[in-house]
């Protein structure tokens, strides 16, 4: 006899929401694809190396690319505005990975190439299924080494009011 479900005890899974602080991770995959809208967007998976408590943890990036009226972002002046090219394009520059060859060429590349990202948390505001859910948010890049990995973010320290020497300025939304 198969066994019966509980379903109804069972809790949502919201994922894993990663602590704010730097990560040392790695590119496990990126891909093409489109947002529930239909925009162009580069789907992004990375695997956290370090800290030590978080290795193999998974973080989430999409840069979506596509605009109304050019969802499928053939026009360059989209390329040139949209938030989600400018943050993937930081990401391929910090992780070392050439800029030459198309959109599938750059994502195969950057499989395996390492990236520092600041990740911060931040609750959904907006209306819907997910709103108040927590989330991460890369708030920063860099290349391995610029910074030491772990601790708190800049903008978790600042808001504990213990902001180190030289640490970047809060996050504020919509800030790259």
């Amino acid at each position: 006899m198969s066994k019966q479900v509980p379903w109804d005890v069972i809790p949502e899974n919201s994922g894993i929401v990663l602590p704010e602080q730097l990560y040392k991770l790695e590119i496990d995959q990126m891909e093409e694809t489109a947002t529930s809208t239909g925009k162009y967007m580069i789907k992004g998976t990375f695997k956290a190396l370090e800290p030590e408590a978080q290795k193999g943890l998974l973080y989430f990036e999409n840069f979506v690319i596509g605009q109304d009226g050019d969802l499928n972002a053939d026009d360059p002046k989209t390329w040139a505005t949209a938030v989600g090219a400018k943050i993937w394009k930081q990401v391929i520059d910090k992780a070392g990975v050439p800029k030459s060859g198309g959109v599938d060429l750059v994502c195969s590349q950057a499989k395996g190439q390492q990236v520092l990202a600041e990740i911060g948390v931040e609750v959904e505001q907006k209306e819907g299924k997910y709103k108040g859910t927590e989330r991460n948010r890369a708030r920063r890049w860099y290349r391995v080494g610029e910074r030491p990995v772990g601790g708190a973010s800049g903008a978790a320290a600042a808001v504990a009011g213990s902001k180190p020497a030289g640490s970047p300025p809060p996050f504020r939304p919509g800030q790259v």
